[in-house]
């Protein structure tokens, strides 16, 4: 499992984490990654990514954002479909997921959110450490249905 949080424009999480002690005490197991758009986390449980963002929601709620958690690579969920699948259990993930969202982002810029309508389709994609800046991202519902509300 891992964790990738995709920093605020103009933002550099890493260093921004790093300078935390705080931060720094919460993320020290986890090995950060420092990528051009926000920090990479290997977690090995659902438990433990969710107990690590929780960890620091602060500096999530300030400087990231948005939170995403890799289930199957190369696909990711958003916080709201983990926190459905450990927490509340309301959720069975299976594939084809009819709620798909294709994240397109820059370096430091916004993040694009375009769903993904054909269930067939997939997006070609490699690991966010390559420097990959596009990725399937299994959503709610709700999550994808606002995202058609603002297109």
């Amino acid at each position: 499992m891992n964790v990738v949080l995709i920093a605020k424009q103009d933002t550099n999480l890493y260093q921004t984490l790093a300078e935390s002690e705080t931060a720094r005490d919460a993320i020290r197991f986890y090995e950060p990654v420092d990528l051009i758009y926000g920090v990479f986390f290997r977690v090995p449980t659902v438990a433990g990514a969710l107990a690590l963002t929780s960890d620091i929601r602060y500096y999530v709620r300030r400087y990231v954002d948005e939170v995403l958690y890799e289930f199957n690579p190369p696909f990711f969920c958003t916080a709201s479909l983990a926190e459905g699948l450990y927490l509340q259990r309301t959720v069975i993930l299976k594939a084809p997921w009819p709620y798909r969202v294709l994240y397109r982002f820059s370096p430091r810029g916004p993040i694009t959110k375009l769903q993904i309508h054909d269930a067939t389709h997939t997006v070609s994609q490699g690991s966010f450490i390559e420097g990959l800046f596009q990725a399937e991202v299994w959503c709610s519902c709700e999550e994808y249905n606002l995202i058609n509300a603002c297109i």
